[in-house]
This record gives C-alpha cells, sequence and structure tokens, in this order.
C-alpha cells in the first residue's frame, strides 16, 4: 500500500491541475493592453473630480471597456461602483429618468461575480429624489 501512495499523490495532482486550468484566458495583444489601460486611466481620471459630467463620462467609457474579455471582471466593478455613485448623484441633482441603475442591474444579472452589488442598488433605488417646486406631470393649464 506504502508503494501505491506516490502513484496515487500524483494522479491526484494531476486531477486538481487539470481541474484549476479552467478555460484559456483569451489572448490580449499589447496594442489592446495600452489602449484599454490608456481609457481606463482616463475614465478613472473623470470620476475622480465628482463633477456629474465627468461622472456621466467616465460611465461610459466603462460600458465602452466592457466588451474586453480579459478585463471583464475589472472594468464591470468599476461600471457598476461607478453606475452607483451616478445614480445618487443623479438623485442629489433631482434628475429622474435616468437609465444607470438599469445598465448597472443589466450588467450585473450578465456577469453573476458581480452579485454583491445588488444590495448597494436596493439602497440608491430606495434614495429619494431631491426636489423643490414643480417636477412636471401635473399640467393645470
Amino acid at each position: 500500500m506504502l508503494k501505491a501512495a506516490p502513484a496515487l499523490i500524483l494522479m491526484l495532482a494531476a486531477l486538481l491541475f487539470a481541474h484549476c486550468a479552467g478555460t484559456p484566458q483569451p489572448e490580449v495583444t499589447p496594442q489592446e493592453v495600452a489602449q484599454y489601460n490608456l481609457r481606463l486611466t482616463q475614465a478613472d481620471g473623470l470620476l475622480s473630480s465628482y463633477n456629474y459630467v465627468n461622472m456621466k463620462r467616465a460611465f461610459g467609457i466603462y460600458g465602452e471597456l466592457l466588451p474586453f474579455p480579459a478585463f471583464k471582471q475589472k472594468t464591470g466593478e468599476r461600471f457598476i461602483r461607478t453606475a452607483l455613485v451616478l445614480a445618487l448623484r443623479e438623485r442629489e441633482l433631482g434628475i429622474q429618468g435616468s437609465t444607470t441603475l438599469q445598465q448597472a442591474k443589466s450588467q450585473i444579472a450578465a456577469a453573476p461575480y458581480l452579485d454583491g452589488f445588488l444590495r448597494y442598488i436596493e439602497i440608491v433605488e430606495h434614495t429619494p429624489f431631491n426636489t423643490k417646486g414643480v417636477t412636471g406631470g401635473d399640467d393645470q393649464s
């Protein structure tokens, strides 16, 4: 039995490595990496200003970067985080009718590793809009 132990260990190790190998990562050219990093840096810079227009632009850039399969998780998380901050800012400014949270929900549905963000989306959805005066819809004329 002791003579079979090394063979058994070798077989278990081979099975473990075969299982861990999983699906191969998509190949990415150095040009794609450079372009991705440039756009990511631009979006991060825009987001850091905490200006509504720049946050909206950063959200758009992250959305453009989502199709890069090799960076999908990294970009997806930034996309969702930006959507949450942007949606809160829209509520603070009283901007209604935005599809920011809907886009975030769609991305979460397509990427199960982002499920942890659903609770934050619920919090933002329950945050009231900051409105003063007439917001439209009740035309008395």
